[in-house]
């Protein structure tokens, strides 16, 4: 019942419907490698047009054990039926299919796993597993853009959810803008794998997933 309850929530039937099913590729052994697509999106709860703000291309290698992520920049311009525009509009059009369709046409790849979560449950995601310790590269100052928090010094520190929001959202505090926010968004996932794979506590684990179906779709 508990696992019932935890698939119908991660399987929002608003993102996961046929059109989304019928893009992915069917993985051809457990053991084998295969591309997941990762996105961060700026929605808000009952909202069903909306932009990918983050968009990682994620390589999961089983057997070697390897996890390989590839951010492709937002402002990237691609053509989509026929029109030339940003990647992140594409989900506006066409949702999670279309995003699937296009970064396989992007990098010449076959998807077969999705996974969205959209900015506030990564905040929810944070706090639920009792913050994630980072080691942030460099001080960070945004007032214009961000209320509450609006800056991180830098240093080895844990991040609670506004923390985390501020430190994978932050650009324009950054000479080359959107690249270092990239990179810190792909360093905030591997501490957070990391910190989640570390526990050994099966009671906190369950605790974790519980608290996190509520917030991703996959």
């Amino acid at each position: 019942v508990w696992v019932a309850s935890i698939q119908m929530r991660l399987n929002n039937s608003e993102v996961i419907n046929d059109n989304l099913r019928s893009t992915l590729t069917e993985q051809t052994a457990p053991s084998d490698p295969y591309y997941m697509l990762l996105l961060g999106t700026d929605g808000r709860p009952g909202e069903t047009e909306y932009r990918a703000d983050s968009i990682i291309l994620a390589r999961v290698d089983p057997a070697n054990k390897r996890v390989t992520l590839l951010s492709i920049p937002r402002d990237t311009y691609v053509t989509w039926k026929g029109t030339q525009m940003k990647i992140n509009a594409v989900h506006f059009y066409d949702g999670a299919a279309g995003m699937v369709q296009i970064v396989n046409q992007l990098c010449g790849v076959k998807i077969a796993h999705y996974a969205e979560v959209n900015f506030d449950g990564l905040a929810g995601i944070t706090d639920a597993v009792g913050g994630v310790t980072v080691d942030v590269d460099q001080y960070m100052r945004d007032t214009e853009n961000f209320s509450g928090v609006t800056e991180l010094y830098a240093g080895r520190q844990t991040l609670n959810g506004q923390q985390a929001l501020f430190y994978t959202r932050c650009r324009y505090a950054f000479a080359d803008s959107d690249y270092t926010r990239m990179r810190h968004q792909r360093t905030f996932i591997k501490a957070l794998l990391a910190q989640v794979l570390s526990s050994g506590d099966p009671v906190k684990i369950a605790s974790i997933i519980n608290a996190t179906a509520d917030m991703v779709v996959t």
